[in-house]
């Protein structure tokens, strides 16, 4: 009896005594016990949860308070302030270390037309370029091929698509991008690929970094930002609308396009500048072609201008292809 006494009196002692202090968010002793536990102690029973906010978790609380706007650029700009966060569980701040927040499901979109299966129409054609073909560019980095120009002069990298149909095929996934790559990546003296499509924008684009660091520019409209990648390093960006310039911020690289578009009827010309754009309704169509714009190199800088931008009409019978070819350039 006498053993177990002192035991029994430990106990009492226990049970008797406050409870230990809460240990600093971060801590050694924050394992279950800290402030993060007792904020997810919160987060799961709110209603039944009898633990008063202290001064610190209302701190952390209103640091975790975050705004989704959809807005990708300011999201990565605070990703070093611990006011950075987002309802992440277990808290967004964790011993220094920012949790970046869950990915935003964008609001469900359809296409703005209606939308018909089985329509069988298509328009093809080539894209070709006149006149003298420009001769290469040399910057510090190296020479730099304005232009992809084969022995037919066929034209590849133009843009064609179609702004808008009154009937279209039928996009089930409408809300998720319908990106063609939707990746940029730093290859020798140019960025690639030099032209791209990504649909619908808002739509994100990974930009990469080669085995060496780089200082890219994206330039949109008159919207310029400059990001430093670290060797492999990565940056993602939120194209919104219209299309996206990304080059060396000296000057030294070929730059890469992407061009942000709403529409699902879009296509890329290839190596012998020939594109094809199936699924289409009977009627008569409008055709945009956008090809990027071709450097100049001034004081050893590669600089650009606009972009050449010709439009076609062309129509389509019913299970039927149109043929439709382009000259571009001077």
């Amino acid at each position: 009896m006498r053993a177990v006494l002192p035991g029994l009196c430990a106990l009492a002692v226990a049970c008797g005594s406050s409870p230990p202090p809460l240990h600093p968010a971060g801590s050694a002793g924050d394992e279950g016990h800290g402030i993060i536990g007792q904020q997810s102690i919160q987060l799961l029973t709110p209603e039944s949860s009898e633990i008063e906010e202290t001064e610190e978790q209302r701190r952390l609380r209103e640091a975790r308070a975050y705004d989704y706007d959809y807005d990708y650029e300011n999201r990565l700009e605070d990703e070093d302030s611990a006011a950075f966060g987002g309802d992440a569980y277990g808290g967004s701040v964790y011993g220094g270390y920012v949790v970046r927040p869950w990915p935003v499901t964008p609001p469900r979109r359809s296409p703005d037309y209606a939308m018909e299966s089985n329509l069988s129409a298509a328009v093809e054609g080539t894209i070709s370029w006149r006149g003298a073909v420009p001769a290469k560019l040399t910057t510090k980095c190296g020479a730099i091929e304005p232009l992809r120009v084969n022995q037919d002069r066929g034209l590849a990298g133009v843009v064609v698509y179609i702004e808008s149909v009154k009937t279209g095929r039928v996009v089930e996934d409408y809300d998720h991008p319908l990106i063609v790559g939707g990746t940029v990546a730093k290859r020798g003296c140019a960025l690639v690929p030099s032209t791209q499509v990504v649909a619908p924008v808002p739509s994100p684009v990974e930009i990469y970094s080669d085995a060496g660091p780089s200082k890219l520019k994206v330039t949109v409209g008159t919207d310029t930002a400059v990001y430093a990648l670290q060797a492999a390093g990565h940056r993602p960006y939120g194209l919104e609308s219209g299309t996206a310039r990304i080059e060396a911020e000296d000057g030294t690289l070929a730059a890469a396009f992407v061009v942000g578009l709403r529409t699902t009827y879009y296509a890329i010309t290839d190596e012998r500048g020939h594109f094809r754009i199936d699924e289409l309704a009977p009627g008569t169509h409008e055709l945009t072609f956008w090809q990027a714009p071709l450097p100049k190199l001034v004081d050893g800088v590669l600089t650009y201008g606009s972009p050449t931008v010709t439009k076609k009409k062309v129509t389509v019978a019913k299970s039927k292809t149109a043929k439709l070819d382009v000259a571009l350039g001077r």
